[in-house]
């Protein structure tokens, strides 16, 4: 059995309470196991208003904000967390969870609401650390945003299951902060609704289906480092914004051939690694 890595630091020299607020299933999921394993108290809110409401009954040190969240997104929420701040000493740290660019945000977002961006999917490393080491410091902080670069992309990912994206998955259940086997259950079970639920949305012209099922599909198969589908989601999640087109089509047909590529390749990972853990045990 290999040898397991000792658990980095996490940026914070104490355990902080994070709010991770994502209406992706998987992504909350990891986001959240990912922060226990650093040793801080996790709660997950499904949606913006779920976020609000926990965060008006609960002080957090750190809220995690996914931007893109049916009914009230995360910028709403967000501002909305604010607006019940003002008259107090408390500031709560919240970040952005995203997949978009640093300047599509910058000049998107108002000014002093957010405290930093991350780029999905969470992993572990000096972005995360810096984040958290921010949280960590006095809960009385002043506005302006210390923003973070969005990670490189996994140049090995493509069709399949993406090396780097895997082994952290691995590196996460060896230390007892993931389930794996239910991890890649979760996207096996959701993603086929999520293509019916395309068919449906295509054939219809119902952009904003489009979009939201698309970026949903996008967010689980990233998890997973599968960069191709991850792209073709995004411009079929780009033509939904922009009120659909006739090239929504293709671009269903080429992520329904790319689906049972990343399904089949998870399957074999996944039997990998439980016949590892068979032969390590």
């Amino acid at each position: 059995m290999p040898t397991q890595p000792a658990a980095p630091s996490g940026g914070a020299s104490a355990p902080l309470r994070v709010l991770v607020a994502d209406d992706n299933e998987i992504n909350q999921l990891v986001a959240c196991e990912l922060l226990a394993y650093l040793g801080h108290q996790v709660d997950g809110a499904a949606d913006g208003v779920q976020a609000v409401a926990r965060a008006s009954a609960q002080t957090y040190d750190l809220i995690l904000m996914d931007l893109t969240m049916p009914g009230l997104d995360g910028h709403a929420a967000a501002r909305d967390i604010r607006a019940a701040e003002r008259g107090s000493a408390r500031r709560t740290c919240i970040v952005a969870l995203t997949a978009r660019s640093l300047v599509d945000l910058t000049e998107a977002d108002d000014p002093g609401v957010f405290d930093g961006y991350l780029a999905k999917p969470l992993r572990l490393g000096e972005d995360l650390d810096r984040v958290l080491a921010r949280a960590g410091q006095s809960a009385v902080r002043g506005p302006g945003t210390d923003a973070v670069a969005p990670a490189v992309s996994d140049p090995m990912a493509g069709w399949g299951v993406g090396s780097e994206a895997w082994q952290v998955l691995v590196e996460l259940a060896a230390h007892g902060g993931l389930s794996l086997p239910r991890y890649v259950r979760i996207l096996l079970e959701d993603a086929p609704a999520r293509l019916a639920h395309l068919r449906a949305a295509v054939a219809e012209g119902d952009a904003a289906t489009v979009e939201l099922e698309a970026h949903t599909l996008k967010s689980g198969a990233r998890e997973f480092g599968a960069k191709r589908l991850v792209d073709l989601c995004q411009e079929l999640e780009d033509l939904g914004r922009g009120g659909g087109g006739s090239a929504a089509a293709t671009l269903l047909a080429q992520i329904e051939w790319a689906w049972p590529q990343l399904r089949d390749d998870l399957v074999v990972h996944l039997q990998q690694w439980a016949a590892a853990q068979d032969a390590g045990s």
